[in-house]
């Protein structure tokens, strides 16, 4: 007569040879990262965007200003990344003497 333990043994190789293998997450895994500082919320990514829309500016322009990837441009805008140099170029760009005004305008708020 099995054992408990030699049953779990038995399970445990068959699903092996099934090929159903057990999940162990990875530590370097991108989920498991932490990205530095804070995000910006959806909204104001959005409201980011709808402004270089209507100036007819595109992420491009953003780029060469911060000297990044376009690439970056889109993660911080949709919330994934975080860079002060890409900050200071949608500020710039917009036309606002810091990022801390282009925030309280899509609020809705005047600078303080």
């Amino acid at each position: 007569m099995a054992t408990n333990r030699s049953r779990e043994r038995q399970k445990k190789r068959l699903k092996l040879s099934r090929g159903i293998r057990p999940y162990y997450p990875r530590p370097n895994h991108k989920a498991h990262k932490k990205t530095e500082g804070m995000t910006l919320p959806h909204r104001t990514g959005c409201w980011i965007k709808y402004q270089l829309n209507l100036r007819n500016l595109t992420y491009d322009t953003v780029a060469e200003k911060a000297g990044v990837h376009v690439s970056m441009i889109t993660h911080f805008l949709r919330c994934r990344k975080n860079s002060e140099k890409v900050k200071a170029a949608i500020a710039e760009v917009l036309g606002f003497p810091s990022f801390d005004a282009v925030i309280a305008a899509s609020r809705g708020k005047e600078a303080v």
